[in-house]
């Protein structure tokens, strides 16, 4: 069973004005329960991508303005725009009303997976800028708040409180070996079919000219973007889930995580299990020092070359 661990909690019931089905007042926490387990299927997940018009090429969220936002969960695809209208797409005044309705559409679904591609380090931080450009805060988090950008070493990632937020970005590429990454040839080595496919010269082009022919060409390529992403999750997420289950961290970190992280939480659990405490980790004077320390090594024996018996 794809499950996540469930975390039980007493409290009384009290009013809100979030939008979430309960809000606990005095709540603690009696017990952690490793065997409480929701199905992933009870999940509500929405995955999202977004399409900019970029003259440049390379878009700037100063500037460049975001011209339509795909949306993909249990009920289908929709396309969010402006200035245009067609089959599948939700036409709104501006690109401000669109941010509007898009963080409107989050808190009414009461959604707690957020999924995108390559999301924390373009379509959240883009979307960000582009509400403060319009005068918003983008508010996706259960209690209402905005989104917080965490950097990182690598890449930063978006804080999204309530919510599970996974880029599938870098667990893909820690999963599959590929020539390249992008949305498209991860979805075609995944499900064998093929995708709508425009460059951002195209999409520029298709978006100047002003026609619904040509915007319903965008829709389309933002549609099947956000069901290649939505694709992708399903066969990820298991995965995911389950070394989470293990490391016993977020999914959302685990989503983030290098291999020697997850090995070092699996080390720090087991080492919890036999009751012994985990040393902190070594400062910089300490790793420097030990970088000053050598050893010798043990021997190497040279393997004969050639096939050999079984002995």
């Amino acid at each position: 069973m794809n499950s996540l661990g469930a975390i039980i909690l007493d409290g009384n019931g009290a009013q809100t004005q979030w939008p979430v089905d309960l809000l606990l007042e005095n709540a603690n926490l009696p017990t952690i329960q490793d065997e409480v387990y929701l199905d992933v299927s009870d999940l509500k997940i929405l995955a999202f991508d977004l399409e900019v018009a970029s003259p440049g090429g390379v878009p700037d969220p100063k500037v460049d303005p975001i011209i339509m936002i795909g949306l993909a969960d249990a009920s289908g695809t929709r396309v969010l725009t402006y200035g245009r209208s067609g089959e599948g797409m939700e036409t709104c005044t501006d690109e401000r009303d669109m941010i509007k309705r898009f963080s409107s559409i989050v808190q009414e679904g009461d959604y707690d997976v957020l999924l995108g591609y390559n999301s924390d380090s373009f379509d959240l931080p883009f979307l960000r800028t582009r509400a403060r450009r319009n005068g918003l805060r983008l508010c996706l988090g259960r209690d209402l708040s905005e989104v917080t950008y965490q950097p990182g070493s690598i890449m930063g990632r978006s804080i999204i409180r309530g919510r599970i937020n996974i880029d599938l970005y870098p667990p893909v590429r820690r999963m599959l070996n590929l020539p390249t990454y992008k949305l498209a040839e991860v979805f075609t080595h995944l499900s064998g079919g093929e995708k709508e496919e425009l460059t951002a010269v195209d999409i520029e082009r298709f978006w100047r000219s002003e026609g619904d022919d040509e915007a319903k060409r965008i829709a389309e390529y933002c549609a099947s973007d956000v069901e290649a992403t939505m694709h992708i999750a399903m066969d990820v997420l298991p995965t995911l889930i389950e070394l989470s289950k293990h490391t016993k961290q977020l999914l959302a970190d685990v989503a983030r995580m290098g291999q020697s992280q997850m090995v070092e939480w699996l080390l720090i659990r087991e080492a919890h299990r036999r009751g012994e405490l985990v040393p902190n980790k070594p400062t910089s004077s300490e790793l420097s020092s030990r970088r000053r320390e050598s050893y010798e090594g043990g021997y190497v024996l040279e393997p004969r070359k050639g096939l050999q018996e079984a002995i």
